[in-house]
């Protein structure tokens, strides 16, 4: 009775899989509206960085940023409270570069949307680039791919910001939990239903901020995520999937620090579409299933067709994920890909747990 159970259960959550993994995730490598047309009338940008406590990261990255190559951009850094060297940092910067503006916030609140708010409302350009202090570009023209879109009418801009693994197991875990959920916001965005975007990597009209709903504010994070969820449409959306377009940082190589930038991300997911979060649940859920089942009747007479259905959605995600491991650099360790799917019997239950709880969200 109970293998059974089991043989419906899994039959049922791999054919889910399947069918998410080949007719939802797409292809990142098809190019935008406008992706090579660098010889088009260029916007004007405004590209906007949130800091606190960065000195190290800014003069690390910082020079990347500045030194991209667009003919028409301003970079605005906002200084967020920091006790460190971060003002210093910044003090030597604007010196040398005169479309670098700093911001100093002098009242201490949680999260990034107090710094947003001021740098959007100070900022020259109507059309808005965001990434983070401990972030880098992949090139030089990733302010040119970035904007592309908006010379097709796009109002948002989603690009990708691969996490680069350390040396320790999570952090090679945390890199490819970011592959995973790329695929699924580039998919859905794509598929003319976008849910989120990451903040390390997008862009969008001023507009945009400013028709945000009040609610919006309310929450300490979402900066990003919780923004896309709201306001991005089929229409006004697209995605940037170069290999130029990228926006690089290190992955978290502690288990707390992975941990706590799930609970910032899912602090907000209660706030999503109806659409977007069913479709959420369904891929977990039918993931997890998928997985129990396999486990369980590895007890069984029947391991062998647990193991024929398992190796089958793992091969069908090899193949579908192909491009986002390449563009993450991932191309050499698609073998570690089996081993992290596996883990995933135990962080899906501490996503839940996360749902259900009200963790601290702090300045990040």
């Amino acid at each position: 009775m109970v293998s059974a159970f089991l043989l419906v259960l899994i039959i049922a959550s791999t054919l889910i899989q399947l069918a998410i993994w080949t007719f939802v995730i797409r292809n990142p490598a098809g190019r935008h509206p406008g992706a090579t047309d660098y010889d088009r009338e260029s916007v004007a940008v405004s590209v906007i960085i949130c800091a606190r406590n960065e000195a190290s990261n800014l003069k690390q990255n910082l020079p990347l940023i500045l030194g991209q190559n667009y003919p028409s951009f301003e970079v605005i850094v906002v200084n967020d409270n920091s006790t460190d060297q971060t003002a210093e940092v910044l003090d030597r910067f604007s010196k040398h570069y005169r479309f670098l503006r700093v911001l100093e916030m002098k009242v201490d609140r949680p999260g990034k949307k107090h710094a947003l708010v001021r740098a959007v409302g100070c900022a020259t350009n109507d059309w808005i680039l965001l990434t983070d202090a401990d972030c880098w570009p992949s090139s030089s023209h990733w302010i040119h791919e970035m904007v592309a879109p908006f010379n097709a009418n796009k109002m948002i801009s989603l690009g990708m910001a691969p996490l680069l693994p350390g040396s320790t197991f999570m952090s090679h875990f945390s890199s490819y939990d970011s592959i995973l959920t790329s695929a699924l916001y580039i998919s859905a965005a794509q598929n003319k239903s976008p849910y989120m975007g990451v903040g390390r990597n997008v862009g969008y009209h001023r507009s945009i901020f400013n028709d945000l709903p009040d609610h919006y504010f309310e929450f300490v994070g979402g900066d990003d995520d919780l923004l896309i969820n709201h306001v991005a449409t089929g229409d006004n959306c697209a995605v940037v999937t170069s290999s130029q377009s990228l926006i690089l940082s290190h992955s978290p190589s502690s288990c707390r620090g992975f941990l706590d930038q799930r609970a910032r991300h899912l602090s907000v997911s209660s706030m999503y579409k109806l659409r977007h979060k069913t479709v959420l649940v369904i891929f977990a859920l039918s993931h997890w299933i998928h997985l129990f089942a396999v486990l369980a009747l590895l007890f069984t007479g029947y391991w062998w067709l647990a193991m024929a259905l398992y190796i089958i959605r793992i091969l069908c995600i090899l193949v579908k994920s192909h491009d986002y491991l390449l563009l993450a650099d991932w191309h050499h360790k698609k073998h570690l890909v089996p081993v992290f799917d596996l883990v995933y019997i135990i962080y899906h239950p501490i996503n839940v747990f996360f749902l259900f709880s009200k963790p601290e969200i702090k300045w990040i």
